[in-house]
This record gives structure tokens, sequence and C-alpha cells, in this order.
């Protein structure tokens, strides 16, 4: 049965805290927001993409399993990138990670397009790949840069949306 090894996230560099919003928007908009959605920051991308937030969380990743003496990286056979903001449409964003990251060779990759849902359709991805094709290790990069296609004067998105890479 696949199990998760390790969990890593990056963050882009940008906080935005609510009340930068409260020029823009009504201040008890912006709290309403925050306590029905949870969200009092957000962090915001200006020079990172989908692909080099979810390599970094990779890469971190890496770090902490070799500190603990376990070797993924080479044994990766399946590469699954889900993001609704890929840095360009070909070659598809799973290659390019696949490249950067000097996975195997062997490595399978799978591009997937969703936003909300996309944590856990990669999940459910990698289950059933694992399960019917035999994959024995899955490296699942979940990421969006979200703020860059955002349009920071809707009241209903801006205060919500933030980019990260998993």
């Amino acid at each position: 049965m696949p199990s998760i090894k390790s969990l890593s996230c990056v963050l882009p560099k940008v906080k935005i805290e609510n009340q930068s919003f409260f020029d823009f928007f009504p201040e008890d908009h912006i709290r309403s927001v925050e306590n029905v959605v949870g969200v009092n920051k957000r962090y915001w991308s200006e020079n990172e993409t989908s692909l080099s937030l979810c390599c970094d969380a990779a890469e971190l990743m890496f770090e902490d399993l070799d500190s603990k003496s376990i070797d993924i990286k080479s044994e990766l056979d399946l590469l699954i990138f889900v993001t609704q903001t890929p840095d360009r449409l070909m070659p598809a964003i799973a290659y390019e990670a696949h490249s950067k990251l000097k996975l195997p060779a062997e490595c399978a990759c799978y591009s997937l397009n969703a936003g909300c849902t996309g944590f856990v359709e990669g999940i459910g991805l990698a289950f059933d790949l694992m399960q019917s094709r035999d994959y024995k290790n899955c490296l699942l990069l979940v990421g969006d840069t979200l703020s860059k296609h955002l349009d920071k004067q809707d009241p209903g998105a801006a205060p919500i949306f933030g980019d990260a890479g998993t």
C-alpha cells in the first residue's frame, strides 16, 4: 500500500497581510474573509514560478530525507506535477521538473491541470498509478502562482488566493 514518506512546502518571498487590502476594499469585507475563510496573510510571487517553487520544495525534501539516510531521489519512478499555472504550455511542466531535479531517466512524468482540488487529485492519481502499474516511489509536486493571474481589484479573489509549491 502506498504511503507518504515526506512533505515539504516553499512560499514566495512577498508576504501580503490583510491590512494591505484596507486601502482597496472595505475593512469589514476583509475581516469577513478572514473570519469565514481563515486567511489573514498570503504569499505572492514576484520572480518565482510554479516550477521553481515546487522544485525548491522537492530539493528541501530530498535534503531532509538524505539527512535521515533515505536516498529517495535515485529510486523515483513516477513524477506527477499538478498546477493550473504552468510556466509555459510546452514542454509539459512535469518534464521540465524532471530535468531540473535530475531525476532518473526511467522516471515516468505526468502533468495534471487542476486548481483547488489539485492535491487530492494528485494523491488519487499517484495511488492509482502505483497500484495499477506497480510504481514504487512517486514525487508529487503541486503548486501555483495564482497571483500572476488574479485581478487584484477583485474583492472576492485577491484577499483569498496565494502562491506556493509543495
